[in-house]
């Protein structure tokens, strides 16, 4: 088959640039790439891994933010990701802690035969989890069962 996807790009518009560049930067550690001026505002880059973060402040300031309680908040759409990252989880949450970020679970190793993890809020309510490596295909068979 072709036509297979090979790497992501994800988009988050955002209310305060600086705050979330912080978060994203300091507290996650991802690598600012590029600032790209765009018709509609400016778009900051972050490496993750191969993917990429898009933050993304409009011209015309959005209204609300995103509505928060993750997948469990009662609304449709992109309501949470994932990261794995490679060092010490407790380390990471601590930054993110003094970037703004809310604690949803504290870092835990709940996954059968997976990664220890911890979720959080990033200061405008995005919701994702941090991994400490990736869910194995067999650590994700051993969930569905």
């Amino acid at each position: 088959m072709t036509g297979r996807p090979h790497s992501l790009e994800m988009g988050i518009v955002v209310h305060d640039m600086e705050v979330m560049t912080r978060f994203y930067e300091e507290g996650l550690g991802c690598s600012r790439i590029a600032d790209q001026a765009r018709g509609v505002g400016l778009m900051r880059r972050f490496a993750c891994g191969d993917a990429q973060i898009k933050l993304i402040q409009m011209n015309k300031k959005p209204d609300g933010l995103t509505a928060p309680g993750g997948a469990g908040g009662g609304v449709a759409g992109l309501r949470w990701f994932s990261l794995a990252i490679e060092g010490d989880l407790a380390e990471v949450l601590e930054r993110c802690v003094a970037c703004g970020a809310n604690v949803v679970v504290p870092v835990s190793g709940t996954y059968p035969g997976g990664p220890n993890y911890f979720v959080v809020e990033d200061p405008e309510q995005n919701r994702f989890e941090v991994l400490d490596g990736v869910l194995s295909y067999e650590a994700v068979q051993a969930m569905s069962r």
